[in-house]
C-alpha cells in the first residue's frame, strides 16, 4: 500500500483549460523571449502527471531557450520541472540532480527576485524530500520537508503549508499515529480545496483512505479512495490514478474480491504504461502477483513477480540511494563552503577597508607632519633672519653711538673750558677797571 507523498512544486499545476489555451497561444508565436520560456515551463508543469514525457520535452525546450537568453528564472524553473518529470518516470538519480540544480540556482542567482527565489527554494526542498520519502529514507525526507516548511511559513505560501501538512501526516502514519495522520491529511485537503488544487486534494483523500485501510476500516477506506479517484479523473492524472488503483486493488484483495482486485491492478498497470511511470508499473505488477497467488494461479503470479523484480531493480537500488545522499552531502558542503567563503571575503573586505583607512590616516598624518616641518623651517628661517637683522641694527646703533661719543669728545676738546672762560673774563674786567 502506498501513502502519497504528494505535492511536487512547479510553476502552477492543474490549471483550467482556458489557461492552457492561453499558454498555447504564446507558444504558437515565433518570438523567442522570456515570455516563451515562461509559457513552456508553465505548460510543462501542467502535464507532468498526465504525460511526463511531454512535460520533460517542454522543460528541455524551456531550458535551451532560457540558457540562450541568459534568463535565470527560466533556467531555474526548467530544472525544477525536469526534476519532477524524471521523478514521475522513476528516474530518481536524474530527478535529484535536476532538483539540486534548481535549488542552487534559486539560492545563488541574485537576478531572480527574492520572493521568487524563496518560493523556488521551498519547491526544491519539498521535491527532494519526496524523492527521499519514496526511497524509504524518512529522516532525510523530514529534514528537507522541514526546510521547505520554514520557507513557506516565512512567505505565507498556503500551497506549501498544505504540502507540509500532508507530509507531516505521512510521518505520523509511518509511526503508527493514525489519528494524527488523518488530522493533518484533512487539514491539507481543506487548504487545497480552498485554493483549487484538485490534484493535491485528491492525494490527501487517498492518504485518508490508506489510513482507514491500515485501521482495517475497509468501508471508509473505499469511500475516500473513490473520492480521490473522482478528483484524479477530473484532471486526467494517469500517474496518480495508477497509484490509487493499486491501493484499491489491495483493498479488494483484503475484502476477498479477487477478480475486482486483479481488474483494478490491470487498469493501474495500463495507465502507468501510458505515462511510462516505472514506480506505478512496479507496484501494479507486485499487486497482480499477489492477486494471482491468492487466486491459485501460481504460474501467472510467478511471471508477474519476475517482471516486478526487474522494475524494482531499475527503480530503487542502493547505488541510487547512495548517489542521492551523496548529492545532498555535496550540496550541503558546497553551501557551507559558500557561506564560509562569503564570510572570509567579507572579513577580507573589512580588512582591506581598514587597511585603506590606515593608509589614508598615514597619508594625512604625513601630510600634516610635512606641513609642520615646512612651517617650522619657515619660522626658523624667519627667526634667523630676524636675529641677523637685530644684530645688524645693534651694530649700527653702536656705531652711531660711538660716532656721537667720538664727536662729542672732539667737540669738548675744541671748546674752551668753563674755567678758562672765567679766567679770560676776569682778566678783561681787570683791564677795564
Amino acid at each position: 500500500m502506498l501513502i502519497c507523498f504528494f505535492a511536487f512544486f512547479g510553476n502552477g499545476i492543474y490549471a483550467q483549460t482556458s489557461k492552457t489555451d492561453s499558454i498555447k497561444k504564446v507558444l504558437n508565436t515565433q518570438t523567442e523571449d522570456n515570455s516563451r520560456v515562461d509559457a513552456l515551463n508553465r505548460l510543462s508543469s501542467l502535464v507532468y502527471s498526465s504525460n511526463p514525457d511531454t512535460s520533460l520535452e517542454l522543460a528541455r525546450q524551456a531550458l535551451d531557450l532560457a540558457e540562450k537568453l541568459n534568463y535565470a528564472k527560466g533556467i531555474a524553473n526548467a530544472y525544477n520541472n525536469l526534476g519532477i518529470g524524471h521523478y514521475v518516470k522513476g528516474n530518481y538519480k536524474m530527478a535529484v540532480d535536476f532538483n539540486f540544480k534548481a535549488l542552487e540556482y534559486y539560492e545563488n542567482t541574485k537576478s531572480i527576485p527574492l520572493a521568487e527565489r524563496k518560493l523556488g527554494q521551498g519547491d526544491a526542498y519539498n521535491n527532494i524530500g519526496n524523492i527521499y520519502y519514496r526511497q524509504g529514507n524518512a529522516k532525510m525526507a523530514l529534514e528537507n520537508y522541514s526546510k521547505a516548511l520554514a520557507i513557506w511559513f516565512e512567505t505565507g505560501n498556503k500551497k506549501g503549508i498544505a504540502s507540509s501538512s500532508n507530509n507531516i501526516g505521512n510521518i505520523h502514519a509511518g509511526n503508527g499515529e493514525f489519528d494524527k495522520a488523518i488530522e493533518f491529511y484533512f487539514k491539507a485537503a481543506d487548504i487545497n480545496s480552498q485554493t483549487g488544487n484538485t490534484g493535491w486534494q485528491s492525494n490527501n483523500l487517498m492518504n485518508v483512505g490508506e489510513i482507514y485501510f491500515m485501521k482495517n476500516d475497509y468501508v471508509h477506506s473505499e469511500e475516500y479512495y473513490q473520492k480521490s479517484l473522482q478528483l484524479k479523473e477530473q484532471i486526467h492524472d494517469r500517474s496518480g490514478m495508477a497509484m490509487l488503483l493499486v491501493n484499491m486493488s489491495n483493498l479488494s484483495l483484503k475484502s476477498g474480491k479477487l477478480q475486482e482486485s486483479k481488474n483494478r491492478a490491470l487498469k493501474g498497470l495500463e495507465l502507468a504504461r501510458q505515462v511510462s511511470a516505472k514506480p506505478q508499473m512496479r507496484d501494479a505488477l507486485l499487486q497482480l502477483s499477489l492477486s494471482d497467488s491468492v487466486a491459485g494461479d501460481y504460474k501467472s503470479a510467478y511471471n508477474y513477480h519476475k517482471l516486478y523484480a526487474s522494475y524494482k531493480d531499475s527503480v530503487i537500488n542502493d547505488v541510487t540511494n547512495q548517489a542521492i545522499f551523496k548529492k545532498q552531502l555535496q550540496h550541503d558542503y558546497e553551501k557551507k563552503e559558500a557561506i564560509a567563503k562569503a564570510d572570509q571575503e567579507k572579513k577580507l573586505a573589512i580588512a582591506e577597508t581598514e587597511k585603506k583607512q590606515q593608509r589614508l590616516v598615514l597619508l594625512l598624518v604625513s601630510f600634516v607632519l610635512i606641513l609642520v616641518i615646512v612651517f617650522a623651517l619657515f619660522i626658523a628661517r624667519t627667526l634667523r633672519t630676524t636675529r641677523s637683522q637685530k644684530i645688524i641694527i645693534e651694530m649700527k646703533q653702536k656705531e652711531i653711538l660711538d660716532s656721537i661719543h667720538y664727536a662729542k669728545k672732539i667737540q669738548q676738546s675744541l671748546l674752551p673750558t668753563e674755567k678758562y672762560i672765567r679766567k679770560i673774563m676776569d682778566r678783561a674786567q681787570t683791564r677795564t677797571s
